[in-house]
């Protein structure tokens, strides 16, 4: 099957949102204990950084599911061991020490030119020179070497079976993520830093990668959501107004807003 062109171009327009978002993370009103915080901070900024991390990295796991059953239909399980590896295990290999060092550098640095304000308890911490070796932004390539090993064991399992089609490619995994946050009680996922597979998160993003995996499998099912697109938009400006007065309000969010953020994340 031929690279699909919109993907493409899906994959880079996401690229430059989540380098855009991370920019933004110093010019947020609420602390997240990133390295600095800018003296000039506003709301807007905090909504903006919500709503694309709401939706930024499911979609690079559903691309990347999309894009893992290519490689293994066209190579083959052996293919699709030796391409995650070129593709996944050898770059975080490489760059797990160095990145390390240079956040915990960072972080130090943060501490020295400006205070930052307590962090929520929710909210994972850097605390720059107490450290250890951890994930920090290479977690997507971790908890995707671990999605494709599943993917490699499922695919075995099943083989011979027809993917299923309609509505199931949706449901299925819209069903698995929602169910992951009301789970948690949370209306995203954490950032994970450590090398223990958080099983929650890693159900959450594996549901995307599963749904982009046998959209692959049904290419028909591109088509059918570019007819819906404008609908999907349309729904999730409406769901982030529900989740704009749950932010507003803080504390735990009710289950109401929690299925809120989880369909806004799907649309």
């Amino acid at each position: 099957m031929a690279r699909h062109a919109g993907l493409d171009a899906a994959r880079t327009v996401a690229t430059i949102l989540v380098v855009a978002t991370h920019a933004a993370l110093s010019f947020m009103v609420t602390p997240i204990g990133w390295a600095i915080q800018d003296r000039s901070r506003h709301l807007g900024v905090d909504l903006y950084v919500w709503a694309m991390r709401a939706f930024g990295m499911p979609v690079f796991f559903w691309l990347s599911g999309y894009s893992a059953r290519a490689v293994f239909v066209r190579r083959g399980a052996r293919g699709f061991v030796a391409d995650r590896g070129t593709r996944i295990l050898v770059p975080l290999a490489l760059a797990l020490v160095p990145c390390s060092l240079a956040i915990d550098a960072l972080w130090d640095w943060g501490r020295e030119v400006g205070q930052r304000a307590a962090v929520p308890d929710h909210i994972p911490r850097f605390q720059g020179s107490e450290l250890p070796i951890q994930l920090g932004h290479l977690w997507y390539l971790y908890y995707l070497l671990w999605l494709s090993l599943a993917a490699l064991a499922v695919a075995r399992i099943v083989r011979g079976m027809r993917a299923p089609s309609g509505s199931a490619v949706l449901v299925v995994p819209a069903t698995i993520s929602i169910a992951a946050l009301v789970y948690l009680r949370t209306l995203q996922t954490d950032t994970p830093l450590g090398f223990l597979p958080d099983v929650p998160i890693l159900l959450y993003m594996g549901a995307f990668f599963a749904w982009g995996w046998l959209v692959h499998a049904r290419p028909d099912e591109i088509a059918r959501y570019a007819d819906h697109a404008w609908r999907a938009l349309a729904v999730a400006v409406a769901l982030l107004a529900i989740l704009v007065v749950a932010l507003y309000r803080g504390g735990e969010p009710p289950l109401h807003a929690v299925v809120a953020s989880g369909l806004y994340t799907i649309a």
